[in-house]
């Protein structure tokens, strides 16, 4: 049992030394796809930002999720009645949340949406299973599975992409919508 423990930790370390940053998108696009059954999604790129805006199934209007892939900050706004404004949220530290940033190490080839991708193994940012994803050459995130119960399930998929010089504008959010941030957590005390 000891021997195969040993293994386990050092295949964990040689992994985490070949893993290397995932390429970010390097060009303005727009593409479309599902969340499964969980709904539809638009995706934009222009500047180092992300725009996604998701139809999730049950809601009458679309959720949008305005991301800083430099800052690694995404600014979530559900448009619901009630709402207080876009919440913020560092993607550092909220493992397996929104676009796949970080590190992975390649494992093959795909195509996806008509188009030629690498398929990256991700380095779990928290506990669980680490995600697949297909990223073009050029930085466009075409699919992202998880593996559930030992079977693979499709969180994203995109479906048609355009590359094509995309609206400034549209990477900010809609006029009068504060910007909610969490508050900071207080210091811990020394021992």
């Amino acid at each position: 049992m000891r021997r195969v423990a040993l293994v386990a930790v050092l295949w964990s370390i040689a992994a985490a030394a070949l893993a290397e940053p995932v390429p970010l998108p390097s060009v303005d696009y727009a593409a479309t796809g599902t969340m499964g059954s969980r709904g539809t999604l638009t995706v934009r790129h222009h500047d180092g930002k992300l725009r996604t805006d998701m139809l999730m199934a049950g809601l009458p209007i679309p959720a949008l999720v305005i991301v800083d892939l430099t800052a690694r900050k995404a600014l979530i706004h559900l448009p619901l009645p009630g709402s207080q404004g876009a919440m913020e949220v560092d993607l550092g530290k909220a493992g397996g949340m929104g676009p796949v940033i970080g590190e992975g190490t390649k494992s093959g080839t795909s195509t996806v949406a008509g188009e030629t991708c690498d398929l990256w193994q991700m380095t779990p940012r928290q506990s669980g299973s680490a995600p697949l994803a297909c990223i073009t050459a050029d930085g466009i995130h075409l699919l992202t599975q998880i593996t559930v119960n030992g079977e693979p399930v499709t969180v994203m998929e995109m479906t048609a992409v355009t590359r094509a010089p995309q609206d400034p504008s549209l990477f900010e959010l809609p006029p009068g919508v504060p910007i909610i941030r969490p508050p900071e957590a207080p210091p811990l005390p020394n021992r």
